[in-house]
């Protein structure tokens, strides 16, 4: 496992624009917030979160967001 969280440091602060974290947020948010009118939740897990998009859109929703990740560089 140490070359995978090897791996996942490395590519940590660069991750984001790789993955073009701002288009995916408005198409993210558009699912999260029909899934929250579907189900009323007001509480979520985002496990293994990478970065933490689906955190970041249910907190700026007003869900109560938690994110883990097994890469401590991720979450920075």
């Amino acid at each position: 496992m140490a070359a995978t969280e090897d791996f996942y440091k490395e590519l940590a602060s660069d991750y984001d624009s790789m993955t073009r974290f701002k288009q995916r947020l408005r198409g993210e948010e558009q699912m999260l917030r029909r899934w929250r009118e579907r189900y009323g939740f007001n509480s979520a897990l985002d496990a293994a979160c990478g970065t933490g998009l689906h955190a970041v859109v249910l907190a700026q929703m007003g869900v109560k967001a938690t994110a883990a990740d097994p890469s401590a560089a991720m979450l920075d």
